[in-house]
């Protein structure tokens, strides 16, 4: 995995099995985020989720309620 960055942008570029392992370790926060009273927070992983596969033609993006959108 490298890591570069350019002024405010930041890449990473890394394998499948990385890239893999990084959306189970976001499921996982959203997961501990689902017991919480205060759902803020899982909707906001998933909204994560969403802006890191977007461009990914084999990912359905979760929808997010309004009430949680940025």
């Amino acid at each position: 995995m490298t890591y570069t960055q350019d002024g405010e942008s930041v890449t990473l570029e890394m394998t499948r099995d990385d890239f893999a392992q990084l959306l189970f370790a976001i499921g996982s926060a959203a997961g501990a985020a689902s017991s919480e009273p205060d759902k803020r927070r899982f909707w906001s992983w998933l909204r994560f989720a969403n802006e890191i596969n977007s461009g990914n033609p084999a990912f359905t993006p979760y929808e997010i309620p309004a009430e949680f959108q940025l």
